[in-house]
């Protein structure tokens, strides 16, 4: 007999950066509910505060301080210089395809979009599954996604759309994991060239960070040399070519390409 499951959801933060909270339960009683109310408070808690700490044009941020010339942010912020010291690794494991670095000033936006998810994962969402009646959580903002579940029947369904359509590329039944799908206009702070013909880029991964990280670095190399780096650091996914359509990657192997005709 397959079990019945419950959820509760909500979305958390600003318009331009707004968040989904969803919560599979095996029944919705009040304890889940309080349990799920405290973790949405606590959650809208720290994006304020990461906003007020990173955002890249708030003038008391740190980045901007950083951007400025100052050293305070390093010295004085565990998390900024954690963040820092993540955002060089990242720009040398992907080959400098990943930049936080545009012109003089160094903005780590993209890369802070994944920490973030990350963070209010681990901190606010993951230990919910200690919880007996709690089977699964999910947290999303549109392009990232991190899941957990605790129970062995439950998979989440992932569906990636089609670069400029509600049309489904293809579905991916999960049930621990990171996964980010991103297209060029998607990404508004990164060095993305013209001459690469990717339109779409998906990476599963363990983590949103590294996830997003991939997933910025492939839309800016193209599909020609993409595949090096996917077979480099064992990969798994999708992109979407202009002309190719689409190829799967899997553990660092691409697998069947869907040509289509243009």
């Amino acid at each position: 007999m397959t079990e019945k499951y419950n959820s509760l959801s909500c979305k958390v933060g600003e318009l331009e950066n707004q968040y989904s909270i969803k919560l599979i339960t095996r029944a919705n009683n009040e304890n889940v509910k309080e349990l799920f109310n405290v973790a949405t408070e606590n959650i809208k808690k720290y994006l304020k505060e990461m906003d007020e700490k990173f955002s890249p044009v708030k003038k008391d941020s740190l980045v901007v301080a950083f951007q400025s010339g100052s050293q305070r942010p390093l010295i004085e912020s565990d998390t900024f210089s954690d963040i820092y010291t993540q955002t060089v690794i990242a720009e040398q494991m992907t080959h400098h395809y990943f930049s936080t670095n545009f012109g003089s000033k160094y903005d780590p936006t993209e890369f802070i979009k994944g920490w973030i998810i990350d963070e209010v994962f681990d901190k606010y969402l993951r230990p919910l599954l200690k919880e007996n009646e709690i089977v699964a959580v999910k947290f999303s903002d549109g392009s990232d996604t991190l899941i957990s579940t605790s129970d062995s029947d439950y998979h989440w369904t992932i569906p990636i759309m089609k670069p400029g359509s509600d049309q489904i590329a293809a579905t991916y039944y999960l049930q621990n994991a990171a996964i980010t799908t991103l297209e060029k206009m998607d990404v508004k702070h990164a060095l993305i060239s013209n001459k690469s013909h990717i339109q779409q880029v998906t990476v599963i991964n363990s983590n949103v960070t590294d996830a997003r990280v991939w997933a910025i670095a492939g839309l800016a190399v193209g599909t020609r040399e993409f595949p090096k780096l996917i077979a480099e650091s064992h990969l798994t996914g999708m992109m979407v070519d202009e002309k190719l359509g689409n190829i799967n990657f899997r553990e660092g192997s691409l697998g069947d390409i869907f040509m289509k005709k243009y």
